[in-house]
């Protein structure tokens, strides 16, 4: 194989991988990068990312190589990410307009806000933690809270029927 025709190979060993890891997994959502390539060409890098239904994402490692331009070998690592920057962020800058209900993150955006509305301005009433309920029509849905961020980050509010009236 020539050179360019193992580059082109590696990279299909790893859409190959990419495709067989997608296909077993349960995921919310998925992102895949870029490929890198070794500076001789016989080997390739390739960051996928499958979101995790309880939060968070399982992170995948594809190395596929060459090592003689012959036969291709495809390695995985995998480990887990639960967006510690994200979540250490939302903390530092949470208002009265983040509520967390079921483990999800949601944020209250403003009255009468015109253009755009979170779930296209469905109407939502929520019991906050002080017993109060909120009724908005411009809710916006965040993330999953992954389990380790859970203790630090707990359910603050609760969807509740319309209040009579």
């Amino acid at each position: 194989m020539s050179p360019e025709e193992t580059r082109d190979a590696l990279w299909k060993a790893i859409l190959e991988k990419v495709d067989e890891l997608r296909a077993g997994h349960d995921n919310h959502g998925s992102m895949r990068g870029e490929a890198y390539y070794s500076t001789n060409n016989r080997s390739c890098m390739c960051r996928l990312s499958l979101g995790r239904r309880e939060g968070g994402d399982d992170v995948f490692l594809i190395t596929a190589g060459a090592p003689a331009f012959e036969s291709i070998h495809v390695r995985v690592e995998q480990f887990q990410d639960a967006h510690d920057e994200h979540w250490m962020r939302t903390l530092a800058e949470m208002t009265d307009q983040d509520v967390f209900i079921d483990g999800m993150h949601y944020r209250i955006g403003p009255k009468n806000a015109r253009g755009m509305k979170g779930f296209g301005g469905r109407t939502f009433h929520i019991r906050l933690a002080s017993g109060a309920v909120v009724t908005t029509d411009n809710l916006w849905a965040g993330s999953r809270v992954p389990p380790v961020w859970r203790h630090r980050i707990p359910d603050n509010a609760a969807f509740v029927d319309a209040p009579a009236t």
